[in-house]
């Protein structure tokens, strides 16, 4: 099964939180999605690497992939895209502050392992409804709950 995943993060600095969204898709089907809120996550980046481990951690547990399986993270975010593809199939030291963030690399490390994992920068959600517009606004819902 191909799995494609949407993720998005927003932060909302006056706050000091921040929120994060993804929403797993196959080619014909809706699989899932969350959102949560996020304290002391710094940026819409780390916001955004928590998102993606959040998803990994749900295909892992409840989708139970396996190596016939592949996930592609779609992901407007290019600095998110480059920390995930440079972490995501190394063992070394993930370089982040946020206990958070590195958890979810952790995470992603374990899907990676697993079955064939890509990140691919898409454009921004601009006055378009797609899913990774969707992604953004239950990111941003997140924030407004607190």
């Amino acid at each position: 099964m191909k799995y494609v995943v949407y993720t998005d993060g927003a932060y909302a600095q006056g706050k000091a939180l921040g929120g994060c969204s993804y929403i797993i898709l196959t080619d014909t089907n809706y699989i899932s999605s969350d959102s949560t809120t996020l304290k002391q996550i710094g940026n819409p980046t780390n916001a955004e690497t928590v998102a993606v481990g959040l998803a990994a951690a749900y295909l892992l547990d409840e989708k139970k992939v396996t190596e016939n399986d592949s996930v592609e993270f779609k992901i407007d975010c290019l600095s998110t895209v480059t920390f995930c593809t440079k972490n995501a199939n190394t063992s070394g030291k993930v370089f982040s502050n946020n206990k958070k963030v590195i958890a979810s690399i952790q995470v992603i490390r374990k899907l990676a392992k697993t079955c064939p994992v890509t990140f691919e920068k898409v454009k921004a959600h601009k006055n378009v409804l797609s899913p990774n517009t969707v992604a953004d606004r239950l990111a941003k819902l997140a924030i407004r709950r607190n």
